[in-house]
Parts: structure tokens; sequence; C-alpha cells
């Protein structure tokens, strides 16, 4: 992407950061976005495949300032504001917060409307040497049904359930068709060691309720992700 998108898309959302936040954002050309498979997005899920091919961005080892719901943080351009989900309101006092790792992504369509969870301790970045699970996708149609492992590489030993989500299922969305061509519904299932595991729905948004779960990227046994028509 030239620099120039990269630049109106994170002014638009008025959170980019020199130094504490990477930005990882699709085009902000709508001329950009069209693709083959555009014209077949599914009209069920075209809310779906907006929202997971917008930008997402990442600020590491920044203090916030937690203030009821919320924690804020100081960034370049302007405030950020994450809301707490209710599971994580009482995990901070109010006053500043520091080590803080966030995952953002514009949760609505309007700039000023807080980002929700995506909250951890800071990480060792993990860039060099990813955790990589075993991730599994199956992906069935009334025609034909298709297992594969794909590479899904976590950067951070404690990362937000979100952020999995979020991440999957751009890879899915940009790689394998996921809300295209039928593609309509499914799961991912994140398995951990000692027999726990995390399901999410395809067929709708990452839960607000689960927007505080964080877990530890070294105990996920493997990743199971389905599509179905």
């Amino acid at each position: 992407m030239k620099l120039s998108t990269f630049a109106k898309t994170s002014l638009a959302l008025g959170i980019l950061t020199t130094g504490l936040m990477t930005t990882y954002a699709q085009s902000a050309n709508a001329a950009d976005d069209i693709t083959p498979d555009m014209e077949n997005v599914n009209k069920d899920n075209a809310f779906l495949h907006s929202y997971y091919k917008q930008a997402f961005y990442e600020l590491n080892n920044v203090t916030g300032v937690k203030e009821g719901k919320q924690l804020k943080f100081k960034t370049e351009y302007g405030p950020l504001h994450i809301q707490l989900p209710e599971s994580e309101v009482h995990k901070y006092t109010d006053g500043e917060v520091k080590n803080l790792d966030v995952f953002a992504i514009r949760e609505y369509n309007d700039t000023k409307l807080p980002s929700i969870g995506g909250i951890t301790q800071n990480n060792t970045s993990l860039q060099d040497n990813p955790i990589e699970p075993k991730t599994i996708l199956k992906k069935a149609n009334d025609q034909v049904v298709t297992d594969e492992d794909i590479y899904f590489p976590i950067h951070k030993q404690h990362v937000s359930l979100k952020e999995i989500d979020f991440k999957l299922r751009q890879q899915l969305v940009d790689h394998d068709g996921l809300y295209t061509n039928g593609y309509k519904k499914g799961k991912i299932i994140v398995s951990l060691k000692g027999n726990k595991q995390h399901e999410i729905d395809l067929s709708d948004k990452f839960p607000v309720s689960k927007m505080g779960i964080v877990i530890d990227a070294t105990q996920i046994h493997h990743i199971y992700a389905e599509m179905r028509a």
C-alpha cells in the first residue's frame, strides 16, 4: 500500500502515533479495494465482510488513564479511548495504568466511538519468532468439502481472543473467500491444552461479552476454522 493511503486511513481514524502504534490498514480508496470477488460478497454478510476488511491498530508498552469504564491513551493525532468490557472494568483502578498493549479497531461506523477491549499486559515482541499453533481450515459447500492446514502466526504470548478472531477472520476473508461465493457461516474453535476451548460464531460479529478474554498463546493446542455455505 502507498504511504499516502496509510496516512489517509490513519488520520481518518485519528489514532496513529509514531513509535507507539503500528497500523495495518486496508486501502482507504474504494477503487483500490475492488477485487474479482467483490461482486460475489454475500448480501447477508456485507457488514461482516466490511468490518473484517478494515484497518487495525496495535499499541505496544503504552500508558493509559482509566476513567470509569474507559482507558484513555494520548497519541500524536488525538486521544484513543478503549471501552472496557464489564469483565475488565474492575481489573484496573482509576488513574494511570502502565505497561499495556492495545489492539484496536473501529467497532462502529463512527470514529468518535471507542474501540472495545483488546487490552493486555505488555508482551515481549515475537515478530522474529512467532507462536505458530496448528491451524486447520475446513471449507464446505454443496459441491465439495476440503481440509487444509493454514499458517496463522501469533506475535505475542498474551493475546486477546478479540485479536485472534479479527486477524484470523481477516485472513480468511482476504485469502479463503469468507463471506463471498456462498460461504456465509461457520465457526472458529481455539482449543487450549487442558481441554479448554473458545468457540466463535462466524455468522455474527465477535461478541462484546468476550472482548475482555485474554489467553496464553503458548497454551493453544490447535485452532480449527470451518467455513460453510
